[in-house]
């Protein structure tokens, strides 16, 4: 999720757990502890490949962040004993802003390495990121409850230890209550989604591989879904207000996996191939072999953010000369793909324009 999501979510956490005895000082520990592990993003390494499926791994992993909570736990009681803050309260309090943390950047569609290392040491743990794409990397409508309870924490919240406030943390358990309400709910939309396009697939006789449904920017209503057949994506959108009897208008794109075979870096593409569920595409443009992950952006714009040069290819013998580092592509973000989606909530019609 984005910063300032996790940021509020933290100070929310915070000061549930910990407004009686630290006061507002409680949301403050949750802003910088529900920011610190995307400071991951900071550590560049020397592939953009490395540093893209490596973000959300060991700083969001549950064994890292269990341990980490004690100590930091034990020092806020320590800096703050005037307040009589329970060591084991103010761990508690740590804990769930991490878990908290890590379990909604999981529900995203990016993907969290929640079990890094403990699934080398649990074989029976699921390998690799967690994503379930439930909710948007960026969505106003959860984050405006969380946001609403900083700001009412700084403004009417406990500002001393062990304030007499009748039920201090009551603004921040109604937001926290609000915002996995609705969290539930794209769960249950996100599977009415994905039935839909089951169901249209086994009615045309379509053998699905792999299936995958993500609402699109800062909603809930527009979802993005992706139905791999062998080497072939079949990819559309589909609105909640659609009519039910209508089909889902899927395109279709080939994955071009035969071009694996024919880098001299495969191991980089591979990293982006397992990261994308295999929702991957190769593309050669100009003579650069590229790969992105399907699950980004808005057909047929795969490449927002995740599309990586990985060769380049001699226009007189065709041989592939391997890009170390791959090269990361930026694309030019339209204005139109956002006023897309806002129009084809409502209406069948929309058609984007770029």
């Amino acid at each position: 999720m984005d910063s300032l999501t996790q940021a509020v979510l933290g100070a929310t956490v915070g000061y549930t757990l910990g407004g009686r005895h630290l006061g507002r000082k409680a949301a403050l520990w949750g802003i910088g502890l529900g920011t610190l592990p995307d400071l991951d993003v900071l550590i560049q390494n020397a592939d953009p490949i490395d540093t893209y499926v490596m973000h959300r791994s060991w700083s969001h992993s549950f064994l890292v962040t269990g341990v980490a909570a004690v100590p930091i736990g034990l020092t806020i009681s320590r800096l703050h004993h005037d307040a009589r803050a329970v060591p084991g309260r103010m761990v508690l309090m740590v804990s769930l802003i991490f878990f908290t943390h890590i379990l909604l950047d999981a529900m995203t569609i990016y993907g969290t390495q929640i079990f890094w290392l403990l699934s080398d040491l649990v074989p029976a743990l699921p390998q690799g990121p967690i994503g379930l794409g439930s909710v948007a990397i960026i969505d106003p409508i959860y984050t405006l409850p969380l946001l609403s309870a900083a700001i009412w924490v700084f403004l009417r919240g406990s500002t001393r230890a062990n304030g007499h406030n009748v039920l201090p943390e009551k603004g921040t358990i109604a937001a926290l209550t609000i915002s996995s309400l609705y969290l539930g709910w794209g769960l249950f939309a996100q599977n009415t989604i994905e039935k839909h396009a089951k169901d249209q697939m086994a009615s045309n006789g379509i053998v699905i591989d792999r299936l995958f449904a993500s609402p699109t920017f800062g909603n809930s209503l527009l979802w993005y879904v992706l139905v791999q057949e062998g080497d072939k994506v079949h990819y559309g959108v589909r609105s909640l207000l659609d009519d039910e009897s209508k089909p889902l208008d899927f395109a279709v794109m080939e994955r071009r996996s035969d071009t694996f075979y024919e880098l001299p870096n495969k191991a980089a593409a591979e990293k982006v191939m397992n990261f994308s569920k295999g929702f991957y595409r190769f593309a050669e443009t100009a003579n650069e072999i590229s790969i992105a992950d399907m699950r980004m952006g808005l057909p047929p714009n795969f490449d927002l953010h995740f599309d990586f040069a990985l060769a380049n290819r001699n226009s007189l013998d065709g041989t592939l000369t391997a890009l170390s580092p791959t090269k990361h592509l930026f694309p030019q973000v339209y204005k139109e793909n956002f006023i897309y989606v806002w129009d084809r909530i409502f209406s069948e019609q929309a058609t984007m324009d770029n």
